[in-house]
């Protein structure tokens, strides 16, 4: 069964999925890392309410922290840093320490918790929301534009997978400097 957060590392660089899957090895978590996984232990803490207020209509919504989500269609499963919830609504929030821009692999990771969102209760999910940390920013994502890239994408993931393909690199060098596998790629120095 595959991870969400599969997802955003393969937008990485898709070799992250041969070591994860084919070839195990004991990973390096880098300070980058370190630091987003303090940030999410207090995650309910530090959503801002009243910039998700402005986004939606509905006062009458929970804020879950840590659901855990599984998709059988799509055999995926997931936990959410916040799910805003309601009879009527799901609203996925993925929380990022980064100073950076929103990357393919953030608004990916995002839509694929609405696509099983909506496989598991049958409510259509029409956005969700990147909070940005350390710059206190919250960004409203469509999720549904990017469902067919989702889709494609778990599907080249269970490709590498099933074929045990080690792939060309898709991430550029710079980012292997901050990779948790920078160690057992002899391409990125």
């Amino acid at each position: 069964m595959m991870n969400i957060r599969d997802i955003y590392d393969y937008c990485y660089c898709n070799r992250s999925i041969y070591f994860k899957y084919i070839m195990p090895v004991e990973k390096d978590a880098t300070p980058k890392m370190k630091i987003g996984n303090e940030f999410h232990k207090s995650a309910e803490e530090l959503i801002n309410k009243q910039k998700i207020k402005k986004y939606i209509k509905n006062d009458e919504f929970k804020i879950i922290t840590g659901r855990q989500l599984y998709s059988e269609k799509y055999d995926i499963s997931g936990i959410t840093d916040l799910l805003l919830e309601s009879d009527k609504i799901s609203i996925p929030i993925e929380q990022k320490f980064t100073n950076n821009y929103l990357s393919e692999g953030n608004i990916l990771q995002l839509s694929a918790y609405g696509k099983i969102i909506e496989d598991i209760t049958r409510k259509k999910v029409e956005k969700g929301f990147i909070e940005i940390l350390p710059l206190g920013k919250l960004y409203e994502i469509n999720i549904q534009e990017n469902f067919r890239r989702v889709e494609e994408i778990i599907q080249e993931i269970k490709n590498i997978i099933e074929y045990e393909i080690f792939p060309e690199r898709n991430g550029s060098k710079k980012k292997c400097s901050d990779c948790e596998y920078r160690r057992f790629c002899n391409d990125c120095e």
